[in-house]
């Protein structure tokens, strides 16, 4: 009864861990204008605008930033 008790705590913290995980995956939010980031929060002084992340050749990756 012990070992199942055990099992069970063991796979409920990897599955937090793993949870978590995918959770911090979201640090970039995409955006194609400065009005898609509205929802994206900044310190007072800051603005969040739309700002080009990494340029290759015939790609281009925008995100929301604090400008």
């Amino acid at each position: 009864m012990v070992e199942v008790t055990k099992l069970v705590n063991i796979m409920l913290i990897f599955l937090t861990l793993f949870v978590v995980a995918l959770s911090i995956d979201k640090e970039y939010t995409v955006c194609s204008l400065h009005s898609d980031c509205k929802a994206y929060v900044c310190q007072l002084p800051l603005k969040p605008e739309c700002i080009l992340l990494e340029y290759v050749p015939h790609f281009y990756r925008l995100t929301c930033s604090c400008v």
